[in-house]
């Protein structure tokens, strides 16, 4: 290679590393810079478990009350507060 063409070369491959890296760089600020997820908190008293029971011929059980049923949550008891009358 003569000289000329030598130095040519060499700023060529220097001038585009040179681009490479800033984009590099810009890319990695970017995805730096991303926002996390939303995070949604609720805190709740009140569930509505809907609960049928039925008998061995399959006829709805009537005249349950809030003593019949356990409610469990992780296996810790809850007490049910509300019991409305069918």
């Amino acid at each position: 290679m003569q000289k000329g063409s030598l130095r040519r070369w060499t700023c060529t491959s220097l001038s585009l590393s040179a681009i490479l890296l800033c984009a590099a760089w810009l890319l990695a600020q970017s995805s730096a810079e991303q926002l996390p997820a939303p995070t949604i908190r609720v805190n709740t008293r009140l569930v509505l478990v809907d609960v049928v029971v039925i008998d061995r011929q399959g006829k709805p059980v009537t005249g349950l009350k809030a003593e019949d049923f356990t409610i469990e949550e992780k296996g810790k008891k809850q007490k049910g507060r509300i019991f409305p009358d069918p």
